[in-house]
């Protein structure tokens, strides 16, 4: 091979090296704090596969073309063919290598899958679909299944007990329980009248509807003796109009929710389909890696992957008439049922309705944080605007609304006064630390105003 050749061939190696390793930083990080570009892991991630694609290019072109002394070709021939096995070996040992580290961390993330799986099965109910899990100090569920302190099922005399009801917006999972609303609730209550034993008592939970607290109310709740029922609903309510795809629902719409599986379809899932891990594990990170980074800031990387798919997806829904949204009978009636029952246990009764991050005017990054509408408030083929959440929610807080004003029941107008933006929302519907906060005091402001603690006193 000529002088000239052995360049060349030097030149196409080392452009293809760094074209390739190139192409991995050429990507932006979700949140970047590494050169205004990157994630400190992502940074890390890049170095790791730049430094290794460079050793590899590195030994394998230095030992294919060292100069070998002249002899006959059979020799030069045998020594290129050594020359190759070596580069093959160098490869081999490189990639068996990482496959053992891999595999080894992999291994512990299946065991610890398994286990997961394992205590979700604790969270099943057979009428309820999914509940929390007894003793939970990790969430601080206390005996009874609620988010709370431990308390007694024969109310102490002089405790004032409030229990409340809804979704995981009042569950708060993503809440340190310090933090949830419910927990700053009881807080506020204990500071305003210290000389009053008081229990607040959170039973909401994931994915639950109006149906469901209806069922918690009569079969858990009022063994308690609580003396204040506050309850929060709406978008889990709304999904229930709509048949989402894959396996998160079955058949039309249904006014008893029975087509809409949700947490229950997911735990089945786990259980049925035992993950196979991929054969090889460097062979599947290699193809991800390519696939979700390599050169993403000039096709589709994370975020403007992100942002083109929420775009796409707004622009393809469609406007739906909230009146016509056919859960909306279904949860009013649920409501009116579970006021008719609670008010004839002589418990007084708070409604608040549910605030969003729905909005007609939303910025990507607001676009981006929401998770309802890609993922069960749609059908199969279909999907309702943004807009069209906006009317739902306003539609069903108007509904609850209502439902206070016929009934004599206290109404919390928290949709209303909650700022729409991200300081308070991580998500549609779920709150941050200050949107916990905003809530709690809302609700301490509406017992207060009703005078709830007074009247219990002087009974």
């Amino acid at each position: 091979m000529s002088g000239f050749q052995r360049k060349r061939n030097a030149f196409l190696v080392y452009a293809a090296l760094v074209f390739v390793v190139a192409g991995f930083w050429m990507q932006t990080s979700n949140e970047p704090v590494f050169l205004g570009k990157y994630s400190f892991e992502y940074a890390m991630k890049a170095a790791a596969i730049s430094l290794t694609a460079t050793f590899l290019t590195i030994s394998a072109h230095m030992l294919l073309t060292a100069k070998m002394s002249r002899r006959d070709d059979s020799q030069q021939q045998a020594r290129q063919s050594v020359r190759v096995l070596a580069v093959v070996a160098l490869l081999v040992v490189t990639y068996s290598l990482c496959e053992f580290v891999m595999t080894s961390v992999h291994r512990g993330d299946v065991a610890a899958e398994k286990q997961a799986r394992r205590e979700r099965l604790d969270t099943f109910h057979p009428f309820l679909q999914v509940s929390a899990a007894s003793n939970d100090e990790a969430m601080h569920i206390n005996r009874w299944g609620f988010r709370g302190e431990d308390i007694e099922k024969d109310k102490p005399e002089g405790t004032y007990r409030v229990f409340v009801l809804g979704g995981s917006t009042v569950y708060c999972s993503r809440a340190k329980f310090e933090d949830s609303h419910c927990r700053r609730l009881e807080v506020l209550l204990r500071s305003a009248y210290p000389a009053r034993r008081i229990e607040v008592q959170n039973a909401g939970y994931d994915w639950h509807t109006s149906q469901h607290s209806l069922m918690k109310f009569l079969f858990e709740i009022q063994d308690f003796d609580p003396d204040l029922i506050i309850v929060m609903h709406a978008i889990n309510d709304i999904c229930r109009s709509f048949s989402p795809p894959r396996y998160s629902s079955l058949g039309e719409f249904q006014p008893d929710y029975s087509h809409f599986h949700g947490p229950l379809a997911e735990m089945l899932k786990q259980y049925a389909v035992e993950d196979q891990p991929p054969r090889s594990w460097v062979w599947h990170h290699t193809v991800k890696l390519f696939q979700d980074h390599w050169y993403a800031d000039f096709r589709v990387g994370p975020n403007v992957r992100r942002d083109q798919e929420w775009r796409r997806f707004h622009s393809e829904g469609k406007t739906v008439d909230a009146n016509l949204l056919p859960s909306l009978a279904t949860y009013q009636r649920n409501m009116q049922q579970l006021i008719e029952v609670v008010r004839s246990k002589q418990i007084d009764m708070m409604i608040s309705s549910q605030p969003s991050l729905y909005k007609e005017s939303m910025s990507i990054e607001e676009l981006t944080s929401l998770t309802f509408p890609m993922n069960v408030c749609r059908n199969e083929f279909e999907n309702p605007d943004i807009q069209s959440l906006v009317n739902a929610m306003k539609r069903f807080n108007a509904a609850s609304a209502e439902l206070a004003q016929e009934n004599d029941v206290g109404y919390v107008t928290l949709a209303k006064e909650m700022p729409k933006t991200l300081d308070y929302f991580v998500d549609d519907v779920h709150y941050t630390k200050k949107g916990n906060e905003f809530v709690a005091e809302q609700f301490f402001r509406k017992i207060q105003a009703a005078g709830f603690l007074q009247e219990d006193a002087e009974d």
